[in-house]
């Protein structure tokens, strides 16, 4: 989630020649920056790759899990937008809080992870079932049909079945999640060396495009094919995950993290949303007045740290008040009255 958050300072400077090169600070930045776009690009995939790691043997559909992604992710946006409405009284606020009732997070909001992480975890007991039936070798077979159909060279076409939208689709989280699953059943790359070893070919592979990218482009523009999360970034991914997840931290890193780890996801929510992103990036921070100054990538680390903990602290706050008025047990009740209709109704059905 730290990330991502960077990952959208560094995305709010464009692709235009923002990078003066010619001074110290400008190539540096621009170096730096291009280093930082390949490794923060690999958040999303991580991310749902952690999802797959710890739902592959979850079989059974829990709609509570669905329930809770949903109500956080209501709960962040709805008082931003709230909020908002209260400042500038714009009725476009209220209707955005007004869409989400029917998970219009990607088109008004612009939190496209959020529909397409619902959308996974939705399927995700019946992708495990799935897992859990296929062998070691359909399973890898599987991987490599749905790697060929998801991963794109150019950044604009898939190599298999067309547009996959640069990884910004339901399929590719999919793919990821499988991708986890597999990690966690089967550990492949059990050696650091090997891990390692892959890590940095698709590093620099990656740097090679764009390399390409600035030849043709000019040197100090940033290059968007790095913003591709279906292309080199996601075997980037794949192997920082295998790296991290084979790891012994100590315990003075993983245990903060671990107390951290509940609260992150409302990082994304908050530092994505459109009224948030346009006043941090355009009004606070404005990363474009440091691209050739060499506050720019401390900035990044600062502005990246502080929406981190803000991020935190509102989903610690919703965790606080689901807690006060016993949410969980509220909606314990409703799933049960729920269930009782639908099965109620499915028998109906079966009896005709």
């Amino acid at each position: 989630m730290l990330f991502i958050v960077m990952l959208h300072y560094l995305k709010s400077v464009g692709d235009v020649l923002s990078f003066d090169i010619s001074t110290g600070a400008g190539l540096f930045n621009y170096i730096a920056s291009t280093m930082c776009f390949i490794l923060f690009s690999t958040a999303v995939p991580c991310f749902v790759m952690i999802t797959g790691y710890f739902l592959i043997n979850k079989t059974e559909f829990n709609i509570r899990r669905i329930e809770k992604t949903w109500l956080r992710a209501f709960f962040v946006v709805s008082l931003i937008y709230g909020l908002a409405y209260l400042l500038d009284y714009d009725i476009r606020h209220l209707k955005d809080i007004f869409s989400i009732l029917y998970m219009g997070f990607r088109e008004n909001v612009s939190l496209w992870f959020v529909d397409y992480y619902l959308g996974l975890i939705f399927v995700a007991p019946f992708l495990a079932i799935l897992a859990t039936h296929l062998t070691k070798k359909q399973y890898q077979l599987l991987l490599v049909v749905l790697i060929f159909i998801n991963i794109t060279v150019s950044g604009r076409f898939g190599t298999a079945l067309g547009d996959v939208n640069r990884g910004f689709s339901l399929q590719f989280f999919i793919l990821c999640f499988l991708v986890g699953g597999y990690i966690r059943l089967y550990n492949p790359f059990p050696k650091q060396r090997q891990t390692l070893f892959g890590l940095l070919v698709f590093t620099i592979l990656q740097l090679i495009v764009q390399l390409m990218h600035s030849i043709y482009h000019d040197f100090g523009s940033f290059n968007q094919l790095n913003f591709v999360y279906s292309g080199l970034v996601f075997f980037v991914s794949v192997f920082l995950f295998i790296w991290v997840k084979n790891h012994h931290f100590k315990s003075i890193v993983w245990k903060p993290l671990a107390l951290l780890a509940p609260y992150t996801f409302a990082v994304y929510l908050f530092s994505d949303n459109l009224v948030i992103r346009q006043m941090m990036w355009n009004e606070d921070f404005h990363p474009k007045d440091y691209v050739n100054s060499v506050w720019f990538i401390p900035l990044m680390l600062v502005a990246g740290i502080a929406v981190f903990f803000v991020g935190v602290i509102l989903d610690y706050m919703r965790a606080l008040i689901v807690k006060i008025i016993k949410g969980d047990t509220l909606l314990e009740w409703f799933n049960k009255k729920i269930s009782i209709v639908c099965f109620s109704f499915i028998d109906k059905i079966n009896k005709l």
